[in-house]
């Protein structure tokens, strides 16, 4: 069975969905928004994206 990129970025996410932790601000607390992304050479790439609370301060 070949998997194409999508096909792993798609078993990882569902993974990730089930998983008991969570990301979460240091600050406040709040679930961040997060995204996934698959090269071509299998590397794994986990981009969160800054706080709500962290922006508003700056």
């Amino acid at each position: 069975m070949t998997l194409r990129i999508s096909d792993i970025e798609t078993i990882i996410s569902d993974h990730m969905g089930q998983q008991p932790y969570q990301i979460t601000c240091s600050s406040c607390g709040e679930d961040l928004k997060f995204s996934l992304d698959f090269d071509s050479d299998y590397d794994l790439k986990l981009q969160v994206d800054p706080c709500e609370c962290i922006k508003e301060e700056n």
